[in-house]
């Protein structure tokens, strides 16, 4: 199972600081007890690219 989510609109404080983030894009995907993300950003300097990846274990107590 996997879904994707993309940003349309981003909003900045006036005092954020550049690079400015252009958009953003999140892809989720869940393999049996193991959720994958991977998110990718555009700033004003770099065009799209993979900024974090992380993945997340079920774990039971």
């Amino acid at each position: 199972q996997s879904v994707g989510l993309e940003s349309h609109t981003l909003g900045r404080m006036s005092f954020g600081k550049d690079p400015q983030t252009k958009k953003l894009k999140r892809t989720l995907t869940l393999e049996g007890d193991t959720l994958h993300q991977v998110l990718f950003m555009e700033t004003g300097n770099v065009t799209m690219t993979e900024h974090l990846r992380a993945t997340y274990k079920k774990v039971e107590y």
